[in-house]
């Protein structure tokens, strides 16, 4: 090969970002636009909540960016939501030689000036590091001192923690397990509504199977459940089951909402954990619509700390063809699913309380319980 000269290829991208989902990205997208920067070479974040949390639209961009691009943000603050994390953000720009133009500052690492200060916040970012690692360092030479473990202890022993998981998956109430162990959490939530209308789609995914452990879980429309028993797959199917008989003046289906074009996947933003049948109550409901002009009918079913609000045929009917493809699934993988395999959808099933009892047994009050956590979800504890 003779010699070549590669003419290197830079691009300009643009940076936005909003720290709420309610809030509008309208006016960054004009400043960038009119600096120059083309609508498809701008990546976006809303984001809501601490600093910590990712923010997949400044990674992808970071991501994609070369050595000789050029980065356009309306702000320096639209890097991060602390200083140390602007000035994080900053440096690592310098390291890379990607170029950083910052609309309102008017700071361009293109020019001397910018460079400087591009310089100057990066050498806060590291001293703020090390000053970090320097009162870290100094709180666990102080608790050593004072014959402290390093780290703040559990107020529980690793062998009551264990016995608390099990109780908890047998279906033990959460805040009764905390106020007998002095532990009480953070938060617990008492109730939360789910709303379905429309085609459901589900995927479907077993863990564990025909283990003590095994857990089937199913996410649909911002809803992820764990099942850990054919028990409390059952209960659930029996539950939406007996809504059919109150959907006599609901719509047969409402159109769902437009899904925005840079939100494609509905998040999860509910995860229920099902160890137990719960207890369900089916009531019919009606109200005026938020115009006012016409009267809405829809379905609360009830179960536990979370109602089901079914406003359409079509959402139920489908959602009742997930839960009877999960409790054909748990009778398979569930080791109480020969126990708990009856159709639940037909019309002679007998529900528990309309069962004989074995003679000297009695129906525990409140059998079936959910856990519920909002909000992302976590690892089960």
């Amino acid at each position: 090969m003779g010699n070549e000269t590669v003419v290197g290829v830079t691009a300009i991208l643009g940076y936005a970002r909003v720290s709420t989902a309610g809030q509008d990205l309208g006016a960054q997208l004009v400043a960038l636009s009119a600096a120059g920067v083309s609508t498809d070479r701008v990546l976006t974040d809303k984001l809501s909540g601490s600093a910590k949390a990712g923010r997949p639209g400044l990674a992808a961009m970071l991501d994609y960016a070369r050595a000789g691009d050029t980065v356009v943000v309306t702000a320096i603050d639209r890097l991060g939501r602390s200083v140390a994390e602007v000035t994080r953000t900053i440096a690592e720009l310098g390291e890379r030689r990607i170029m950083l133009r910052a609309l309102r500052e008017g700071v361009d690492t293109a020019t001397p000036t910018g460079r400087a200060v591009a310089a100057i916040m990066a050498t806060l970012a590291e001293l703020e590091l090390e000053l970090d690692q320097e009162r870290r360092a100094a709180s666990r030479e102080s608790r050593r001192t004072r014959q402290l473990p390093a780290t703040k202890p559990h107020k529980l022993s690793h062998e009551r923690q264990e016995q608390l998981r099990r109780l908890v998956a047998t279906g033990e109430p959460v805040r009764e397990l905390a106020a007998a162990s002095h532990a009480t959490p953070a938060a617990v939530i008492t109730h939360t509504i789910a709303t379905i209308r429309g085609q459901q789609l589900a995927d479907l995914s077993v863990y564990h199977a025909r283990t003590p452990d095994v857990r089937i879980a199913l996410t649909w429309g911002g809803v992820l459940m764990h099942i850990w028993s054919c028990q409390a797959a059952q209960g659930l199917l029996e539950a939406f089951s007996a809504a059919r008989a109150a959907m006599a003046r609901v719509p047969r289906e409402i159109p769902p909402p437009a899904t925005p074009l840079d939100e494609p996947f509905a998040p999860t933003t509910l995860a229920v954990d099902w160890t137990r049948r719960p207890t369900y109550a089916v009531v019919p409901q009606s109200g005026p619509s938020k115009s006012g002009g016409n009267i809405l009918n829809w379905v609360d079913l009830y179960t536990g700390p979370l109602t089901w609000r079914i406003r359409d045929h079509a959402g139920l009917r489908s959602t009742i063809e997930l839960l009877a493809k999960a409790h054909k699934t748990a009778i398979a993988v569930c080791p109480d699913g020969d126990r708990y395999s009856a159709d639940p959808t037909t019309d002679d099933h007998k529900r528990p309380e309309e069962r004989p009892l074995a003679p000297g047994r009695s129906r525990a009050p409140g059998a079936g319980r959910a856990w519920v956590r909002s909000g992302r979800f976590g690892r089960r504890a």
